[in-house]
């Protein structure tokens, strides 16, 4: 559970074994969830584009903004698969998989870009994120089932943004647009792997779903915010 629909049960709590009231405050607390965590997500692409239009260079960020376009398709999508439930509903659940895989490989591309194509060891991310998913897996802590393949792939792309933001901070003399970029990149990884946890772990508790949802709107506002450019 993420801070908003702790806040709306809070909200929406019926004492008492009312089932059609529990079902009705149930609905409205769902939509309101979607509705909130659209406005945060609408938000991080109003701030993206207030900070290119002020002070950024389009050249350095060319990808960015695609790749925030991605990560709310990617909300959409997620919400129809019922995550609120962790119900992996299908197709909405693998298209938006695909949808933050398709941001990741955004921002994978302004990275190099923006490091001029000089890498460090900090690529060594991408293999130990993969084999890190892979030990989880086979120990049984997750659960993949089905989607242990694509997952993989999505592993790629989580340790690949990890790695190329690290890259960007040890290649770049630092300022705001390489802080608040690389910094993102680390929280998006750490975003995504409590989301592993979450949907694929059935033993990790409800109030874990704060830390993926913070983790998450940081990464993504912390993006955005590196379009200032300095």
């Amino acid at each position: 559970m993420n801070p908003i629909q702790l806040f709306l049960f809070c909200v929406n709590y019926v004492q008492g074994e009312r089932v059609e009231a529990g079902q009705l405050s149930r609905k409205w607390t769902i939509i309101s969830y979607f509705i909130l965590k659209m406005t945060l997500s609408l938000g991080v692409l109003l701030v993206a584009f207030v900070e290119l239009s002020r002070y950024g260079d389009i050249k350095d960020c060319m990808f960015v903004i695609p790749g925030l376009m991605f990560c709310t398709a990617g909300d959409i999508t997620l919400f129809l698969s019922n995550e609120y439930d962790i119900e992996l509903k299908e197709p909405y659940f693998s298209m938006g998989i695909l949808s933050f895989g398709l941001a990741h490989i955004m921002f994978c591309a302004d990275l190099i870009y923006l490091a001029h194509f000089q890498f460090t060891p900090a690529l060594l991310m991408i293999p130990a994120t993969v084999i890190g998913m892979l030990i989880l897996s086979k120990k049984g802590v997750l659960e993949f089932g089905r989607y242990k393949v694509p997952l993989m792939c999505y592993a790629v792309l989580v340790g690949s943004f990890c790695a190329f933001g690290i890259n960007l901070l040890l290649v770049s003399d630092m300022d705001r647009q390489v802080f608040f970029f690389g910094t993102g990149a680390m929280m998006f990884w750490f975003s995504d792997l409590s989301l592993s946890f979450r949907c694929f772990n059935k033993r990790v508790p409800d109030w874990f779903g704060t830390f993926v949802f913070t983790s998450y709107f940081l990464a993504t506002y912390a993006v955005a915010l590196s379009l200032r450019g300095f």
